[in-house]
């Protein structure tokens, strides 16, 4: 998972963190690492928190005679205590950070991993093998220096992406999707950006959707190269009107009460065409709607007609039949 994230250079060997030799990183893949936990709102919720607290309780599953308060340990969020700043006496607390991890062995020293909000940008900070304090002095330089040197720039705006598109055969009849972000780029300040920006939705599901679903992608294009891929997702459900023909019980219980009463009607002197129209068509519209292979559906049919013909009574059709769809 760290390499897929490009963490090249790190191995996690324990749960805990403590020294190993099979135990290892860089305070790079711990950037990295750190901006990919960051894209998830629990987790940022999470680190952002300053305090908690545990009220008394007297119950069989939790016992505690005194209100409980815990506080962070990361100071840029809580602390009251002052740090050297620039030759100036500062607090500690920096309200633009809002997380993420403090962290502290013999080996490793004292380590930090920041993340600050200013500006619509976020920057993600990793200070290892520090001492004391001198952690949030060097932690608050480099979240200082990012802002005072860079900035983002919008090229995709999710809002002008946000479409709808008409479905048929549905209860709501439109599906309205967006992007999940915007997409920026990063900029030293002073400088524009450069290149040709264009974007192309792809548009990919199966009924039914849900909100939240992704329903395709939204490809970010600099002149003929592909730059990102933005996730499409929806922003309303989708249903078929024939969802129930993904419920097997409905479909076994269709299945077998048609298949007898043609049965019955062949048995009557019927020609045996009605009762192929019905198979044919009951499994083209089962695989529109479940994805079956068609070459499965091919190979049962012509099997259980060649059955049929040879065997050319009611009870023959009902048992084959049950058969098959007792296999959905």
């Amino acid at each position: 998972e760290a390499k897929s994230i490009g963490a090249n250079n790190t191995h996690f060997n324990n749960p805990h963190g403590l020294p190993d030799k099979d135990h290892y990183t860089t305070a790079y893949d711990m950037a990295l690492i750190a901006r990919e936990a960051m894209s998830n709102e629990i987790i940022r919720e999470i680190v952002s928190t300053k305090s908690i607290t545990f009220e008394k309780s007297d119950t069989d599953n939790y016992r505690c005679f005194t209100n409980r308060v815990f506080f962070n340990t990361n100071k840029f969020l809580t602390s009251t205590e002052k740090i050297k700043y620039k030759n100036k006496l500062i607090d500690i607390k920096y309200d633009i950070v809002d997380g993420i991890k403090t962290g502290y062995t013999d080996d490793a020293g004292r380590c930090l991993l920041s993340s600050a909000v200013k500006n619509d940008m976020r920057v993600i900070c990793a200070v290892f093998k520090d001492h004391g304090t001198d952690v949030y002095v060097d932690s608050r330089t480099l979240i200082d220096y990012a802002f005072d040197t860079y900035y983002t720039k919008t090229i995709i705006n999710k809002d002008d992406y946000t479409k709808t598109k008409r479905v048929l055969f549905t209860k709501e009849k439109e599906l309205l999707y967006t992007p999940v972000f915007n997409y920026k780029v990063v900029l030293e300040k002073g400088n524009s950006a450069s290149g040709n920006y264009t974007a192309k939705s792809k548009l990919d599901y199966n009924l039914p959707i849900k909100k939240g679903d992704k329903v395709g992608t939204l490809e970010i294009y600099n002149g003929k190269t592909l730059e990102k891929t933005i996730d499409l997702v929806a922003q309303n459900d989708l249903n078929s009107f024939f969802g129930f023909l993904t419920n097997k019980n409905i479909i076994k219980y269709f299945a077998i009460s048609s298949f007898k009463i043609y049965g019955n009607l062949l048995n009557n002197g019927f020609f045996i065409l009605p009762i192929q129209i019905l198979c044919w068509n009951f499994m083209r519209i089962f695989n529109i709607f479940t994805n079956t292979s068609i070459m499965q559906i091919n190979h049962t049919i012509s099997h259980v007609f060649n059955r049929i013909i040879m065997r050319y009574n009611n009870n023959c059709i009902t048992i084959f039949f049950i058969n098959i769809f007792n296999q959905l």
